[in-house]
């Protein structure tokens, strides 16, 4: 009986630790969820600290990031022109 019940504690030390591991691993993905989560929150700050200093530099040819909000610019009307020719493109169908 002795072997049998070596046998028993082994394989109840076996599911305790199998048991600890799941929730150490339960643990590390709920922790990395919440990582990524304050992450998007700041990469959204950030989003909206350029939205704002784009509306307030635009017009300003002598802002540090003329350059870049020129580029905005840029892209905008370039998005623009597509769009037109996608509605063109529709109109003639």
């Amino acid at each position: 009986m002795a072997f049998f019940d070596d046998l028993k504690a082994k394989a109840g030390r076996a599911a305790n630790e199998a048991a600890d591991k799941a929730k150490e691993l339960a643990e590390l993905t709920k922790l990395k969820s919440e990582i990524a989560s304050q992450e998007s929150k700041i990469s959204a700050a950030y989003l909206e600290i350029g939205k704002r200093l784009y509306e307030t530099e635009k017009e300003n040819p002598d802002s540090p990031v003329a350059d870049l909000c020129e580029k905005i610019a840029e892209s905008g009307a370039a998005i623009d022109e597509l769009k037109s020719r996608i509605e063109a493109l529709r109109a003639d169908n």
